[in-house]
């Protein structure tokens, strides 16, 4: 008999212990996900992580493709007897596009 009492005492020691670590657990967890002044702190934490990456991207190789395109239309205009006569009107056209990428 006296043997039982042991083994209930020991089983409800084990079981209400496990329990026991369990609720402390989820405890740790809610408090770890509500607390706002946990959260605040963690919000602040990722902006100076930021303001890193943004500091350390000026250091870093940057990529740089540039075109440049120039067109000139200098056709000669033809009279009707098929003479040609400079063009007064030349017209040009110039693209730019330059592409810089931080890497």
């Amino acid at each position: 008999m006296r043997f039982f009492k042991k083994f209930y005492f020991l089983f409800f020691l084990i079981s209400s212990s496990a329990y026991a670590v369990e609720n402390i657990n989820k405890s740790l967890i809610s408090a770890y996900l509500t607390n706002p002044k946990l959260n605040a702190e963690r919000e602040r934490t990722k902006a100076v992580d930021e303001n890193l990456v943004q500091a350390f991207s000026a250091f870093k190789p940057t990529v740089t493709i540039s075109a440049y395109k120039s067109d000139t239309d200098s056709s000669k205009i033809t009279t009707s007897t098929g003479s040609s006569s400079p063009s007064t009107n030349a017209q040009t056209q110039q693209n730019q596009l330059l592409l810089n990428k931080n890497i």
